[in-house]
């Protein structure tokens, strides 16, 4: 007797409830976010909306904003965003409002790049439940961003990564080839500033490069580069 896997959880897409009576618009939209968009660009809506009320949370407060988990819990996020052409409408936030949420995140020291990056596809996200027109953003937005820049915020830690990681095998060939002194490729060394192994002729602590290769079967691997001394 074959046993039968037990289903798992069901995605948000899989538990949401499409609005009813909706007209054309709210239907293209609909459509749109759950068709055309990917899982990954309505979790990175999600993200960015937290990230709003991490940064910005006395204007959204003032505003009566809903909070997460303070929408409908049948719509496409599970009740932590706006899902729907009818449900953004019944509370929008003004355009106006909209430049000042993104200005208020972005000069906030602790908020990121890639946090604001999140925080504007939140944005564009909620401008197409406006509009109805995909892939676009709020027209105070692009002026916005050139202003801000220069602005101060919180300093990114860059890690150094291999691209490729060594088996045992590759490495005990690596370190017990003989040696020749015109043979770049002899064996590969360890620094401690590199995640992975670097070629002998480029173990110097001052190489920057983030591309060097080499085939793994002389013992040595792609790595992303070693920060300078």
């Amino acid at each position: 007797m074959v046993r039968q896997r037990k289903p798992g959880p069901k995605s948000l897409l899989e538990k949401h409830v499409a609005p009813k009576g909706a007209g054309l618009k709210a239907r293209t939209i609909h459509r749109f976010v759950t068709e055309i968009q990917s899982e990954s660009a309505r979790s990175q809506a999600r993200k960015g909306f937290n990230a709003m009320w991490r940064f910005a949370p006395d204007l959204l407060r003032k505003w009566k904003v809903p909070k997460v988990g303070e929408f409908q819990k049948t719509n496409l996020h599970g009740g932590r965003l706006w899902g729907s052409y009818t449900e953004w409408h019944r509370k929008p936030i003004t355009a106006r409002r909209i430049a000042l949420i993104f200005e208020k995140c972005a000069l906030n020291t602790n908020c990121s790049d890639a946090v604001l990056k999140q925080i504007s596809k939140t944005l564009s996200y909620l401008y197409l439940l406006e509009t109805g027109v995909p892939k676009s953003n709020w027209p105070s937005l692009p002026g916005l961003k050139i202003t801000l820049a220069k602005r101060k915020k919180i300093r990114q830690q860059q890690t150094v990564k291999p691209l490729d990681v060594p088996t045992g095998h590759q490495l005990a060939y690596a370190f017990t080839r003989e040696w020749r002194e015109n043979n770049k490729s002899c064996a590969s060394s360890v620094q401690p500033s590199v995640h992975g192994t670097r070629m002998c002729s480029e173990a110097d602590p001052k190489v920057t490069s983030t591309k060097s290769r080499r085939a793994p079967v002389t013992g040595s691997v792609t790595t992303a580069g070693a920060q300078p001394s």
